[in-house]
């Protein structure tokens, strides 16, 4: 069983402050905080020009509650390079299914889309940005944050699934 805590007017640093529920904690501290609720901004306009795609993602996001823990003053650099680095990877997928992952070389053998390598440089880049913002459900534990307001059971989420509008693919 593991000691009492101290109480704070014992504490060497005085001034910090018991950890509540609806803090955000350290990272691997095991405690998990709740998000505040839906947010009360209207979502900004992406800072970049993007693709439709792009601008359905991004409305996404600020729509989510992980939108209340970014300071957008602060991490507008890293957000502005998540939203071209999404719009990037989307012109490539497309390009690629259009075009083919294999294009005749200089002496008419098959290789690689020179536009494959590039997507797949993006997606490494994008990839660090996302866990950085924690838009991925390991990401978010590792910075020690939960959405326990947003939690939904599996019915709720099949149902979700089953509401999504379908997206035409451009082959």
């Amino acid at each position: 069983m593991p000691n009492p805590r101290k109480p704070s007017d014992k504490r060497q640093n005085r001034v910090t402050k018991d950890v509540g529920a609806g803090n955000v904690v350290a990272p691997g501290s095991g405690a998990l905080s709740v998000l505040v609720p839906e947010p009360s901004t209207p979502v900004p306009k992406p800072p970049v020009p993007v693709s439709a795609k792009a601008r359905r993602y991004w409305q996404a996001f600020w729509n989510s509650p992980l939108a209340q823990v970014i300071e957008p003053n602060v991490d507008a650099f890293l957000l502005v390079r998540w939203i071209t680095y999404v719009d990037e990877w989307e012109t490539c997928s497309a390009t690629l299914r259009k075009e083919g992952m294999t294009v005749e070389g200089s002496t008419g053998q098959l290789v690689l889309h020179p536009l494959a390598k590039h997507r797949a440089t993006v997606e490494s880049s994008l990839s660090s940005i996302e866990q950085r913002l924690g838009l991925d459900p390991k990401s978010r534990a590792l910075l020690g944050l939960a959405v326990n307001t947003y939690k939904k059971s599996a019915a709720d989420l099949m149902t979700d699934i089953q509401n999504i509008p379908p997206i035409a693919l451009e082959y």
